[in-house]
């Protein structure tokens, strides 16, 4: 049995609609698509069109997890990922995709007065990119931790965390598939 194709046209914004109908028609013509969907996708025209008919094909299936369950990761590994997401968040355009988190504390002594206290390393490869990291006057660190703390007290379900975050220089850690493994990116 085959899977069932959906065509997304893209960049309808950029092609005058005269030449858009008679190109929906000859796909159609076609006849392998279930639907065929022109949306654009920067000016975000039909996205929810396109996504309604994906839905439509997706097989019901019973829940993997129980409803209680957000994730298969460890709390280390979901704050290790929290804290990188809110990195790559801030310095998209000035730092490239080569950010590790390392979680050196992770102390749940008091979690039962709903207290953490973490302390994580953010790795990066070049001095330039430590600088980025931490900003001037540290304002773009501190934004990270903020962000960062905020996600991490409702993803982890605590009222109070001591967030420390410290940017390390580890130089080729992408070679070295020991820190590949030590940092969780692989």
């Amino acid at each position: 049995m085959t899977q069932p194709k959906i065509l997304a046209l893209n960049k309808i914004d950029l092609i005058k609609k005269s030449r858009l109908l008679p190109m929906i028609e000859r796909y159609e013509r076609k006849s392998i698509y279930k639907s065929i969907i022109p949306i654009s996708a920067e000016k975000r025209e039909n996205l929810p069109g396109l996504l309604k008919s994906l839905i439509h094909l997706l097989p019901q299936k019973n829940w993997l997890y129980p409803d209680s369950h957000m994730t298969n990761q460890t709390e280390h590994q979901l704050t290790s990922e929290i804290i990188r997401e809110k990195v790559l968040r801030h310095t998209y355009k000035e730092l490239p995709y080569s950010t590790a988190v390392e979680i050196e504390v992770f102390d749940e002594s008091r979690r039962l007065e709903g207290f953490l206290h973490i302390a994580a390393n953010i790795i990066v490869e070049k001095p330039g990119q430590k600088k980025i990291l931490i900003g001037r006057g540290g304002k773009m660190i501190k934004k990270i931790g903020s962000e960062a703390r905020r996600s991490l007290l409702k993803s982890l379900r605590i009222s109070k965390m001591y967030l420390e975050l410290n940017v390390k220089i580890v130089s080729g850690w992408r070679n070295q598939e020991r820190l590949l493994d030590t940092f969780g990116v692989r």
